[in-house]
């Protein structure tokens, strides 16, 4: 007698022994997650360059475009740049081509004036009978705020727009005086002699008859008087 048939069935392989960590090398222990709502240790910001490095970033910067610009220069004006020269202005911050808003320094005025021919301010002693004007700070002018053209601004009352006010009597108008002629002293004329009336003339008859009818009559000016 035959023996049955067995039916085919998937037998699943033998699962794989996990492996058995040796002695001595403990297995290492995850870190416990937060949980929700945890406040996490902050992470450390990375430190930003203090402000003399960027400053010194800046400076190599600017060196390299300025080297660049003589560069070129060179390149496009051939021989003929040897007639010109690094500007004042320009260099002044080390930035070729542009100048810093507002006012220019006192050195870089000096340095320009003396360029152009002028005497520099910094080299003229102070007047020590005057002061710049406390209201104007030497403009001469001040703002009025108005919006009418040409009334934005005024001269300035306080020192009459010279920018300056004075400190002593030495600089106030009307101190300084300019004699008309020389005066008696120099003429040889004493103080008694200034002090006298000249004698009043007697008038011909005929003056007094004109006088008398309504005319006026004016004496003669003698030549070179």
């Amino acid at each position: 007698m035959s023996e049955p048939v067995q039916p085919d069935v998937d037998v699943p392989p033998e699962p794989a022994p996990e492996p058995v960590p040796e002695p001595g090398e403990p297995e290492p222990t995850p870190e416990p997650e937060p949980e929700p709502g945890e406040p996490t240790e902050p992470q450390e910001p990375e430190p930003e360059p203090s402000s003399e490095a960027m400053m010194e970033e800046i400076g190599k910067k600017l060196d390299s475009l300025t080297k660049t610009v003589a560069t070129r220069i060179g390149s496009i004006l051939g021989e003929q740049a040897t007639d010109f020269e690094v500007c004042d202005l320009c260099s002044y911050w080390n930035t070729p081509g542009w100048r810093h808003t507002g006012p220019l320094p006192q050195d870089l005025r000096d340095q320009i004036a003396y360029l152009i021919g002028q005497r520099p301010q910094s080299d003229l002693e102070p007047d020590p009978h005057s002061r710049v004007c406390t209201t104007c700070k030497g403009e001469g002018f001040v703002s009025t705020g108005s919006k009418a053209i040409g009334q934005e601004q005024l001269s300035c009352v306080e020192c009459n727009g010279m920018g300056w006010q004075a400190t002593d009597d030495k600089r106030r108008p009307g101190f300084l005086s300019t004699p008309n002629g020389p005066t008696a002293q120099a003429l040889g004329v004493t103080a008694q002699d200034a002090a006298m009336q000249p004698a009043p003339l007697e008038e011909p008859p005929e003056v007094a008859a004109l006088r008398q009818q309504g005319y006026l009559v004016v004496a003669p000016i003698a030549a070179g008087v």
